[in-house]
């Protein structure tokens, strides 16, 4: 039986809750419980028993996490801690207690008793909790993917994260708008008429809309193709992280986690390492709120309200305010999983076919993830 069966079972999940869970895994990695907690479905405790039932294994609870001692930590070292994702919790009669991921997993099991010295019983634990307490007692940085809502939930030592937290003055500047972006995509039988074009609005930035919709850019193309092909999620971030590269000056991709939009991947080389270590609360009133809210695109200035929060992520990348920004929504069963986040330098607006080419790959992930979701879970 695999675990989200288990689950089933248990009456900890329903089949639709299971069937989010998978579509979110796929795009976001990390275990089925992982993305279950993120999701608010359930408590890091309630999983540990569930866990511990499927593998018929003992459970490390927090408790027993908050007791452990430092002279028993020491019987591992930092990167064989890091490799088998096993913390030592306690001394027993049959051996020493320590927590893992993969308790029933004989090769990691033998490698963490040959370096203990002794006989060790193996339970289980999340890997989130796992992953918070090698952080905690070895200073292993966790990624972004396992940090929870609390911005100060990083452990005392460990290196310090670029979380938006307070906001600078206001920018000045005209009201933020939501534009009219895009909807008309595969709306459009064919190329517009001149008389057509003419009944078609111009956007918030006073910019021409009426584009061929089914048209794509050749990198929207090639980043298709990929799409299409892809068989892990590193694979989809890639594809439009190349796609950001050739056609706008700062690109980004951004997944959403239990309240938090945390950064996943820079289309450029400058904003990796600040982009991989960005985390923005969705209680900000920042663009990133609003997407993940209406689960539609986002054009235009960010709202009135979180001017100074953009400003702020900007100053991290060490980049300008635009004048003209766009995050695309990656949706499975109309949760938003993942962000696209664009924009020009200075006052130059996102060309309309990248808006358009954007929301067709958003799109196309979607649906890959759908269908992979659906595959491992026969």
């Amino acid at each position: 039986m695999r675990f989200g069966e288990r689950l089933l079972a248990l009456g900890l999940i329903g089949p639709e809750v299971l069937a989010e869970a998978r579509q979110a895994q796929q795009l976001q990695g990390g275990r089925l419980g992982t993305t279950l907690v993120q999701m608010g479905v359930l408590n890091l405790d309630v999983l540990a028993r569930a866990l511990g039932e499927h593998l018929g294994v003992p459970v490390a609870e927090d408790v027993h996490f908050e007791d452990s001692h430092s002279s028993v930590l020491t019987r591992l070292s930092a990167d064989l801690a890091e490799r088998c994702a096993a913390v030592p919790l306690y001394e027993a009669d049959a051996g020493l207690v320590v927590a893992m991921m993969d308790p029933r997993d004989p090769r990691l099991v033998t490698e963490v008793a040959r370096a203990v010295g002794g006989p060790i019983q193996p339970c289980v634990a999340p890997e989130l909790r796992v992953h918070y307490w090698l952080e905690k007692h070895y200073f292993i940085p966790r990624p972004n993917f396992y940090l929870r809502s609390d911005p100060g939930d990083t452990a005392p030592g460990a290196p310090e994260r670029r979380v938006i937290v307070a906001a600078p003055a206001p920018l000045p500047g005209e009201p933020a708008r939501l534009g009219r972006i895009a909807m008309i995509k595969r709306a459009v039988p064919g190329p517009l008429s001149a008389a057509r074009a003419a009944e078609v609005p111009a956007d918030d930035l006073g910019l021409d809309i009426t584009i061929d919709a089914r048209r794509r850019s050749a990198e929207a193309e090639r980043a298709l193709q990929l799409i299409e092909r892809a068989g892990a999620s590193s694979v989809l971030a890639t594809a439009l992280c190349e796609y950001l590269h050739a056609r706008v000056e700062c690109g980004a991709l951004f997944q959403v986690r239990d309240q938090v939009v945390i950064g996943w991947r820079a289309a450029h080389e400058r904003d990796a390492k600040v982009v991989a270590t960005l985390a923005v609360p969705l209680e900000l009133p920042t663009a990133f709120r609003a997407v993940c809210e209406s689960a539609m695109t986002y054009r235009g200035q960010p709202p009135e309200a979180g001017r100074a929060w953009h400003r702020r992520l900007c100053e991290l990348m060490g980049r300008a305010a635009p004048r003209d920004l766009v995050l695309v929504p990656v949706l499975a069963a109309e949760r938003v999983l993942a962000v696209i986040y664009a924009h020009m330098e200075g006052d130059d607006a996102v060309p309309l076919q990248v808006v358009s080419d954007l929301e067709a790959l958003a799109e196309a992930v979607a649906k890959r993830v759908s269908m992979s979701a659906r595959t491992d879970g026969e």
